[in-house]
C-alpha cells in the first residue's frame, strides 16, 4: 500500500447542511476577513443561531453570508438586533433569506 488514496475530503465545496429557507437569514455587506466561524458567534447575540455559512471573494471583494436560526420569529429578532452592526470592519446589513427565482427565457429564445 503506498498510501495514495483517490478520496477527496469535503474541502470548500458546498455544504451538506440542509438548512429550513423560513429560518434563514441573509447577511450582507462582510468583511472578507471574516471567518463563519466569527459570523457564527455575532450571530448568537441575536439569537439561537444553529448555523451560519460564509461565500465570495475573500480577496476583498464582495462577501455574503446567511445564518439559521431556530424559528422564522428568531430570525425577524436577529434582524432588529443585527443589521446595522458592526463585524469586522464593517457594518452589516441583515434581511430575510429569499431565493432568488430562476431566470425564465426570454421570448424568442430558441428551446434547446
Amino acid at each position: 500500500d503506498t498510501g495514495k488514496g483517490k478520496g477527496k475530503g469535503k474541502g470548500k465545496g458546498k455544504s451538506e447542511h440542509k438548512m429550513k429557507q423560513e429560518n434563514m437569514m441573509w447577511v450582507g455587506n462582510l468583511s472578507s476577513k471574516v471567518t463563519y466561524k466569527e459570523l457564527f458567534e455575532h450571530a448568537k447575540t441575536g439569537g439561537e443561531a444553529k448555523w451560519a455559512e460564509i461565500w465570495g471573494s475573500k480577496k476583498g471583494g464582495t462577501v455574503t453570508g446567511v445564518i439559521e436560526y431556530s424559528s422564522p420569529e428568531e430570525v425577524i429578532t436577529a434582524i432588529g438586533l443585527l443589521s446595522g452592526t458592526t463585524l469586522g470592519d464593517e457594518v452589516i446589513e441583515c434581511d430575510v433569506w429569499e431565493k432568488k427565482p430562476k431566470k425564465e427565457k426570454a421570448e424568442g429564445e430558441a428551446e434547446s
